[in-house]
């Protein structure tokens, strides 16, 4: 009787070691990255060591299946149009699907690097769908990866003295929400690099950061010129908080990391709408409400634990948590979002109409008090503020789509004490 485990899981074997079973019913997958269908939230997804690319197609916890083989990397879902999936093994072998997962073709041609991370960087952009970008030493861009063109020179500092082609990698990739001319990047040797103008030329912005491999970058819906970055000593046995901002485009930069504990950080979102930082670390995710002047672990019930990768799914407000041991973890930030004292309305009262709508449409609401009721896209910008007063002066709001493309959209309608979301079609 033999009990094993590795990177790989847990196993036994009851002969002496001349079979094995592998045991599927402990959450200890160790997780790179994770993602979630925008569309279908239901549709979670996850890259992992020695047990492939994952996917769970209900949100549950027993019906996860391979989609793609190796140890899994980024996975990206298309947020408007979702049979567009990208995914990855290691060094960045991408493949791609355009029929929702049922199968997936190599997504690799015109690529011509000389390094690539044992965990590539890919991304879709925030601004534009079609338009993916990954890094190796150089940044490449496609149209849904179809054939990639290299849009910058080496953003590294070259090839490590050791000669190994896995290290002088980019890591982290940070595109604009609002245009396709603003890119930030990080890598594995302490540069983070910025373009104002889409690659035609770039600028070195880490003069005053730590020379330490930079995890993840996240630059502001609202503001291509504010942007958080997060680095991780752990190699080098350093384990300060690193997290720096920037409110000029990394001219300068401000160390934000004040209480946390001496512990690597691994990733950085952002929820510009209600101003929340929100980070992965080697110990929990932490969080603020204060732009990094105070930060607090979020909730009690996640194990203490290292976690690689964060997912804010914005239209249910629940955050994903991918874990390097201890699987994907939830957790609803709508108690964050509204103090203790509040009352959610139910859904129900809330009615937009016609859904899909075509030049005109009406929102029914029965909130009191003043309030606003603001239009943003599926990437999260504000499209259109629709409403700004007091609701009580009338029940049933009418709006046109006057300015306004074709597309998924989504009403937030705010009081003091209330918040609502819903999805409007616009044909």
């Amino acid at each position: 009787f033999i009990l094993a485990g590795n990177d790989g899981g847990a196993y036994i074997s009851e002969n002496g070691g001349n079979t094995w079973s592998h045991f599927n019913n402990i959450p200890i997958t160790q997780f790179y990255n994770i993602e979630i269908d925008f569309l279908q939230p239901n549709n979670i997804y996850g890259g992992t060591q020695d047990n492939n690319t994952i996917r769970t197609l209900t949100a549950g916890t027993n019906d996860w299946n391979s989609v793609w083989g190796g140890d899994g990397f980024h996975v990206n879902i298309d947020p408007v149009d979702n049979n567009f999936i990208y995914v990855e093994s290691q060094w960045g072998n991408l493949r791609k699907s355009s029929n929702g997962g049922n199968s997936f073709n190599g997504a690799t041609a015109g690529l011509d690097y000389d390094r690539t991370n044992w965990n590539t960087p890919v991304i879709i952009s925030p601004f534009n769908s079609e338009i993916i970008y990954y890094g190796a030493n150089k940044l490449y861009t496609s149209n849904r990866a179809t054939v990639w063109s290299a849009i910058s020179p080496d953003l590294t500092n070259g090839q490590h003295p050791s000669g190994s082609l896995s290290y002088g990698t980019l890591t982290a990739i940070a595109p604009s929400y609002n245009n396709l001319d603003v890119i930030y990047t990080g890598s594995d040797d302490g540069n983070v690099q910025v373009t104002f103008n889409g690659g035609t030329s770039w600028e070195n912005v880490s003069d005053n950061l730590p020379n330490r491999y930079v995890t993840s970058i996240a630059i502001s819906p609202n503001d291509d010129f504010t942007a958080y970055v997060t680095f991780s000593g752990y190699s080098v046995l350093d384990y300060t908080p690193h997290i720096f901002k920037t409110t000029n485009g990394g001219t300068t930069w401000t160390d934000i990391s004040s209480n946390l504990p001496s512990i690597p950080v691994n990733d950085v979102i952002l929820d510009a709408e209600q101003n929340l930082i929100f980070l992965a670390t080697d110990l929990n995710v932490w969080y603020s409400e204060s732009d990094g002047a105070i930060w607090n672990i979020l909730g009690n019930e996640l194990p203490f634990t290292i976690i690689r990768d964060l997912k804010l799914h914005k239209p249910t407000n629940i955050l994903y948590a991918g874990t390097f041991g201890r699987s994907i973890h939830s957790y609803d930030i709508s108690s964050l979002i509204l103090s203790n004292g509040d009352i959610l309305l139910s859904e129900n009262e809330v009615k937009i109409y016609p859904n899909p709508a075509n030049n005109e449409f009406k929102i029914d609401q029965p909130f009191q008090g003043e309030g606003n009721i603001i239009m943003y896209d599926i990437n999260g910008r504000i499209v259109k503020t629709l409403f700004q007063g007091n609701f009580e002066s009338q029940s049933i709001l009418n709006f046109t789509r006057e300015g306004i493309s074709s597309g998924i959209y989504f009403i937030t309608i705010k009081t003091n004490t209330n918040s609502i979301t819903k999805k409007l079609i616009l044909e």
